[in-house]
């Protein structure tokens, strides 16, 4: 009688983590369990990571900059790809006036996130090669906002004399006797130059990004006891002018804007387009050559003449004067004066 041949079997794969016959134990099971205390440890360093973060961000409401850019760094080291980790520790580096340390932070920001315009503007500050178009929104409301309760004192301890350089040139190119102009001061801060023009003005209207500087813009009186700014908008330059009434103002100024905008391409195309035939642009800024460029050492924007004649040009405006002048103590500015055409 014929034998069938014995099917082999495969012996049925234990449970997992069960031994198999012999008192052993599969790899793959084997590897999983020396695997499951390293990703439990994964897990806890990123929650660290975030809780040091985090500790940090609150550090820097506080003011402690030195605390927060140890909790930065832990982050970083916990976590090398944190791109706002490497970010927020440049700036606080830059803070405290340690320049190298922040180049380096900010680097590594930058190469994560190459479009954050904040991260490109501060890396430039700290001499990084890159050249941003002006400071970014953000930065400028949250410095100016941090600025604004002793705003006036800062400015006069460093002999500020813009809003009367301003005045000098701006009020002779005004018809004698005419008190009813509308004007408009971009980034009028606390409100230092209106009080000196507004006895020509029948309306004036402020623009300034920062919430705090306009709050106290707004609560200055002349003698009579009448505000000073009859409209203040919380609003960025460039966007008010665009989508301002056409032909709306007499007089556009601004003292010590430009310093915190590269290209002013839009600001001189939106106040032609804002200003009425014949009305004047009048504003102050920091001297260079060239066109334009970021000052790292004064953390402002500086810009040549023939840049600025250049760009008025294009938008309609014809130069009336351009004069240079000691606005802070030890510290030159210009004054320039332009009318539209």
């Amino acid at each position: 009688m014929n034998k069938r041949k014995a099917t082999a079997k495969t012996a049925p794969r234990p449970a997992a983590g069960k031994p198999a016959q012999g008192g052993r134990v599969p790899f793959e099971d084997r590897l999983r369990g020396w695997l499951r205390p390293l990703h439990v440890i994964w897990a806890k360093s990123k929650n660290l990571a975030r809780t040091n973060y985090e500790l940090g961000l609150d550090h820097m409401r506080h003011g402690n900059i030195v605390d927060a850019a140890m909790r930065f760094r832990m982050v970083t080291w916990l976590d090398p790809k944190h791109a706002d980790a490497w970010y927020a520790l440049g700036c606080c580096e830059m803070d405290r006036g340690r320049t190298e340390l922040a180049h380096r932070a900010l680097e590594k920001a930058v190469k994560m996130m190459p479009d954050n315009e904040n991260a490109r503007f501060m890396f430039a500050l700290a001499g990084g090669k890159v050249s941003p178009a002006r400071m970014p929104l953000m930065l400028a409301q949250n410095q100016f906002d941090g600025l604004a309760e002793h705003f006036d004192e800062d400015q006069k301890a460093r002999s500020y004399t813009g809003p009367e350089a301003l005045q000098k040139a701006v009020l002779p190119q005004l018809a004698g006797g005419r008190n009813d102009y509308v004007m408009l001061e971009l980034g009028p801060g606390t409100g230092l130059v209106g009080p000196l023009f507004k006895p020509r003005a029948a309306r004036l209207v402020g623009v300034d990004l920062s919430a705090k500087m306009i709050a106290i813009a707004g609560q200055r009186k002349n003698e009579a006891g009448n505000r000073i700014y009859d409209e203040l908008v919380q609003k960025d330059a460039v966007s008010y002018l665009q989508s301002a009434q056409e032909g709306a103002f007499d007089v556009i100024y601004a003292a010590d804007l430009v310093s915190f905008m590269g290209d002013l391409s839009q600001l001189f195309a939106g106040a032609a387009r804002a200003l009425k035939p014949d009305g004047i642009l009048a504003f102050t800024g920091d001297p260079t050559g060239g066109s334009f460029k970021l000052e790292p050492v004064l953390g402002r924007f500086a810009h040549s003449e023939a840049y600025l004649r250049e760009q008025a040009g294009k938008a309609g405006l014809e130069s009336v004067s351009f004069d240079t002048a000691q606005l802070y103590a030890g510290h030159n500015m210009f004054v320039c004066v332009f009318r539209k055409g």
